[in-house]
């Protein structure tokens, strides 16, 4: 069809879903000024296009192209007698193989040269410098190696480099200097090494400068925050820069994000930086930042997103903080703050905050259990009883626990939160829950304990779907009695259950049984004293499982503890509860 179509100045086939080979036929059309082939599923290799003397834009981007083989990458020396070509796109493709030293032939009106999104390797050619009419010049995700070659410098009119997501390695070039109408600059992900140059000052019309992901080193230059223009980002993260913030930051009235995360700056977050008023985002997590957090930060009125995590900061958060309407996440976790945690805003959002790993923080292990659990829902929740309920969570570590938070409406959940601080705080065995961390303020009493993700015995002996074979029920016997021995003869002093039953011995991955449930538990103070306890609660055993002596007034023992410990291997054995029916009579327990 083309060969008969020799007046066609403009093809426009974009956005459909052609497929198969562009015809070589296309030369044909000499007279065509715009092609525009992109967002298809052509495939092969690119023709020649050698006889378009008057094309000024040709889009190939987003298809399916190749270029294997030897003359692979001919089609861009055929463009060399195009000499009005001002657009050029082949991005996101499957082109391979070397760009030729062919590509400095092109058309010196060529303004945008978009090559982004291939598998090209090799040098960048150093003769793209001759085409000086580029504002853009677009290479990223490919697989360039090498230095990125001096002679791109010289390009007087360059406002846009796209370079990510390369291999470049070597220094940024001292010809940058130069490229004083640059409007962004991306050098993301490379292998870049030597300092960040001073003269980045030149770019007075610098919107966005992202070096991040590199080896830079060294300090970050105040020059760089003498551009008044700099309205979008900097992005200098996960480098190796070292030394402090420059005190010039404050000079970016205009800029909107700001990122120097994941390098090893030290020194104070400075006053100055609330001066960057127009800032949305700032991410200074994973340095070695010292001191409080200045209270300038309260002052950015737009800012939607603080990240400092993970430096040694220190002091109280700023209940200033409270004022930022659009903040939408505060991370200050794995710092070193102190003192009460703000009530309002975004403190009310326990999935906005991330305050863990501040060990001195009022109610920082209460936000944790939040986010953990929820916010306590109740998808979460895994059981519940008269003085408490217990939540399964997830922590920002991995780590997965049963959450037991105590009911403190309830008359007694006090003590019963006491008594089991005071029985668990010194004890460590295989077969006993292990407590993780304890959680209390004024009026929020939480345990944070082992998960046992094969529930409790209860369940088990007593479900239709659970069964357990002789040998399961005569290890957990094992089990129960290792725990109970420790407890009564190994401990400094003396701990008594006095609450054993089947609800109180959980099972882990491997059915290995664990004895929990610890609120009603009692401590002897001295064993010589006509065993004389430490009474935190008033006796509460459970019926069926307190030995009958308990009922007539008689002080706990361990003695006990074993009768308790016979019954649960009777119900163990049987499945039958010490309350059945069948215990009547001549079967009377």
């Amino acid at each position: 069809m083309l060969l008969k179509l020799t007046n066609l100045t403009t093809l426009y086939l974009g956005g459909n879903q052609f497929s198969g080979s562009i015809l070589g036929s296309i030369a044909n059309a000499s007279r065509l000024v715009r092609v525009d082939f992109s967002n298809n599923n052509f495939t092969g290799h690119i023709p020649s296009m050698g006889n378009l003397p008057s094309i000024q834009v040709l889009n190939l981007e987003i298809n399916e192209l190749v270029s294997g083989g030897e003359r692979g990458m001919d089609f861009i020396t055929s463009l060399a007698n195009s000499t009005q070509l001002q657009v050029f796109s082949m991005a996101t493709n499957r082109l391979t193989g070397r760009l030729p030293l062919s590509i400095g032939n092109l058309s010196r009106q060529l303004s945008l040269l978009v090559m982004g999104e291939n598998h090209l390797e090799g040098n960048l050619p150093g003769e793209i410098s001759n085409l000086v009419g580029l504002t853009m010049l677009s290479v990223e995700y490919n697989s360039f190696t090498g230095i990125i070659p001096p002679s791109i410098g010289t390009l007087p009119n360059l406002q846009n480099l796209y370079f990510h997501r390369n291999q470049f390695s070597g220094k940024i070039p001292e010809s940058f200097r130069n490229l004083t109408e640059l409007y962004e600059m991306g050098l993301k992900s490379n292998l870049l090494t030597g300092t960040i140059p001073p003269s980045l000052e030149n770019y007075q019309h610098l919107q966005i400068l992202d070096l991040s992901v590199n080896m830079l080193s060294g300090t970050i230059p105040r020059e760089i925050f003498s551009i008044p223009s700099f309205g979008k980002l900097l992005n200098l993260s996960w480098n190796r820069l070292n030394g402090s913030l420059p005190e010039e930051i404050g000079n970016l009235k205009m800029i909107q994000a700001i990122d120097v995360s994941n390098n090893p700056l030290t020194g104070d977050i400075l006053v100055s930086i609330g001066d960057c008023s127009s800032l949305l985002y700032l991410n200074l997590s994973r340095n070695s930042f010292q001191g409080p957090i200045p209270k300038s930060l309260s002052e950015l009125n737009g800012i939607e997103y603080i990240d400092l995590a993970k430096n040694n900061l220190t002091g109280e958060i700023l209940a200033s903080l409270e004022r930022l309407q659009f903040l939408q996440l505060l991370d200050l976790s794995e710092n070193q703050l102190q003192g009460n945690i703000p009530t309002g805003r975004i403190f009310n959002n326990a999935t906005a905050v991330s305050l863990d790993g501040n060990p001195q923080l009022c109610g920082g292990l209460l936000n944790e259990i939040k986010i953990a659990t929820r916010n306590f829902s109740q998808e979460n929740l895994i059981g519940e009883g008269s003085f408490g309920t217990v939540y399964k969570g997830t922590f920002s570590n991995g780590t997965v626990a049963a959450i037991k938070v105590f009911k403190m409406e309830q008359h007694k959940a006090f003590k019963s939160f006491l008594a089991e601080c005071e029985a668990l705080r010194n004890i460590r065995h295989r077969n006993l829950i292990r407590v993780i961390s304890v959680c209390s303020n004024s009026d929020f009493k939480a345990l944070v304990l082992h998960f046992m993700p094969n529930g409790s015995l209860e369940q088990w002996l007593h479900e239709r779907n659970k069964r357990l074979c002789i040998k399961e029920r005569l290890e957990i016997v094992q089990d129960v009695a290792s725990a109970i021995e420790y407890l009564h003869h190994d401990c400094e002093s003396p701990v008594m259950h006095c609450d054993l039953k089947p609800s109180s011995v959980f099972l882990n991955e491997s059915m290995c049984a664990h004895v929990a449930d610890f609120r009603l538990a009692q401590i002897l103070v001295n064993a010589a004293n006509k065993g004389s306890v430490s009474s935190t609660l008033g006796l509460k055993g459970s019926i069926g499982y307190i030995p009958p002596e308990y009922g007539i007034g008689e002080g706990v023992s361990t003695k006990g503890d074993v009768y308790s410990f016979g019954i649960l291997m009777l119900e163990i054995f049987t499945k039958k509860k010490p309350t059945d029916e069948m215990f009547t009579g001549e079967m009377d327990l």
